[in-house]
């Protein structure tokens, strides 16, 4: 299967650059502001991996991240933050283990490594 990477991401700016970077390295992406159409596109399929801010202006990726992990257990998620402790303690209340990296990490390396998986 083609990678197929879901980004949510409520900052437009940072957004279009996972955007720009999925398309230099020949990945198709599905760019969601908000969580809703995160929800959408994970109910629609074809989804081979999910990139998402934790921290939304509406509250948190963790509902995405859960419908995620009960669509498709073994779908790789990660999750993105300025808090990384914050949201790895949320996430693990709830019974869900992800990769949770700081703000900043290097877009190039967080997609390869997905779409490897």
């Amino acid at each position: 299967m083609h990678p197929r990477v879901l980004v949510l991401e409520d900052d437009a700016s940072t957004l279009h650059a996972w955007g720009r970077t999925a398309e230099a390295l020949g990945i198709e992406t599905l760019l969601c502001s908000t969580a809703e159409e995160a929800l959408a596109a994970l109910d629609a399929g074809g989804i081979t991996a999910v990139v998402s801010d934790f921290q939304l202006a509406t509250g948190t990726s963790l509902p995405v991240i859960l419908a995620a992990r009960r669509l498709d257990p073994p779908l790789p998620v990660v999750a993105v933050t300025g808090n990384p402790e914050l949201a790895l303690s949320e996430c693990r209340s709830h019974g869900v283990d992800v990769p949770v990296l700081q703000k900043g990490v290097r877009m190039i390396d967080v997609l390869t490594s997905l779409v490897a998986k």
